[in-house]
Formats: structure tokens, sequence, C-alpha cells
């Protein structure tokens, strides 16, 4: 929702979870000052190239060397990791093909070409969208899996502390309380900061296999 604060989180994230050295961090966290300098001057362009310069310099140019979307776990299904196959298997079916109204398309989990296109949004700073929601009766739930790197949640809680709206200070020093066993929350007024614990980029997908898990063991 706002790459000022998400990308710095990456040599963060990274380093706490012993993912980096900390001359990696170091070099990583120099770039991602810089593109934050390259988005207070309003040049977009430089900053993509400063912040993905940082990003390459933990995940490295190839294949990245931990899973991004859940880092206790090996990347089995390359790239996305998940096993969606049953999202293919589905969308493959002649009637649903045929309701959704696409026959003769193909269908891509993560199409290249599409990625390429939305690149300039990811430097769309969405904050403004949210303190209006926010300051005009609606509610906002943000949450995030704690050991997903691609979205982590320290990228995220910089970023909804930094959603100026009407009870930002409130929010900012709330303190944060304990969800069952699932996780940990604050919240101010209309707006909940989630942090899942032990969960990955799929947060739905991994409480629900948890869940499954610890009840076969009771």
């Amino acid at each position: 929702m706002n790459a000022y604060y998400q990308y710095p989180a990456y040599a963060t994230f990274a380093l706490d979870n012993k993912l980096i050295s900390q001359s990696t961090f170091q070099q990583a966290k120099q770039l991602f000052t810089q593109c934050q300098q390259d988005l207070d001057n309003g040049d977009k362009q430089q900053a993509y190239f400063d912040c993905q310069s940082g990003l390459s310099d933990i995940l490295g140019f190839g294949t990245p060397p931990f899973n991004v979307y859940d880092i206790r776990k090996p990347c089995t299904y390359p790239p996305l990791c998940y096993d969606t196959s049953y999202i293919d298997d589905f969308l493959a079916q002649d009637e649903i093909i045929d309701a959704l109204g696409v026959k003769g398309r193909d269908w891509s989990e993560c199409d290249a070409q599409v990625h390429a296109a939305l690149q300039d949004d990811w430097f769309t700073n969405l904050s403004d969208d949210i303190s209006y929601l926010l300051d005009n009766g609606y509610t906002g739930l943000i949450y995030y899996g704690d050991v997903d790197f691609i979205c982590n949640w320290y990228g995220g809680m910089d970023m909804a502390n930094n959603i100026n709206w009407s009870r930002k200070a409130g929010f900012n020093s709330a303190a944060f309380q304990q969800w069952k066993s699932y996780g940990e929350f604050k919240q101010v007024g209309p707006l909940t900061f989630v942090r899942v614990f032990q969960s990955g980029h799929l947060v739905p997908m991994d409480i629900q296999q948890e869940h499954w898990i610890s009840s076969k063991r009771s």
C-alpha cells in the first residue's frame, strides 16, 4: 500500500530473521534510503531502480535464497510457492469457462506481461485513500502473516502508523493486545492492525491448516 515504508522493511525483516548478513543489510538499507529520497523528489522511475536494487541485494538475481511468501518453508511449488493447482482445475472446467465467458482465452496464475504493466502501481501511495475511508465512517482491518517476507508486517506496521487520519496519534501510541494464540492486534476506532503468528502470505490458508493440525493433535 505504500512502497516508501515497505521496501526499507525488507532489510530490517531479513536481518531480524537471520536471512541476511549485517553487511548485506547495510548495503540494502543504503539503497532503500536513496529510494525514499527519490520518492520525496517525485522520481518514481529512479525510485523503482533503487528500491529493486536493494531488494536484489537481499534476494539475488536468480532463485531467491528463501521462500519469500513463508520464510519457514521451502518453495515447493515455484514461483508462487503455494500449491494452487485446485484453482487451475476449477477454472479449466467447461461450465466455469462458459459461465465466465472466457472461451478460447488462456488462464495464468501469474502473467509476466500483466506484472510488468502494473509495475508503476507499486509506487502509488494508497495511504490517503485509507485515511479518507477511516475518517468517513468506514472500518478498516489490516492484517499480515508474520513469516511473510514479500508483504512483511514490519512495513505494514510502518505504513499503518503513517496513515494521516484524525486518530493517527492515538493509533500510534496504542499497545498491542493478545488475540488468543493466533496473534496480536491493536485497535483505535475504525482501524485494526493484526499481526498473525506463524502465517505466511496466504493468512487464511495458514490459519485453516494450523487449526486443522491442532485439532488432530488434540
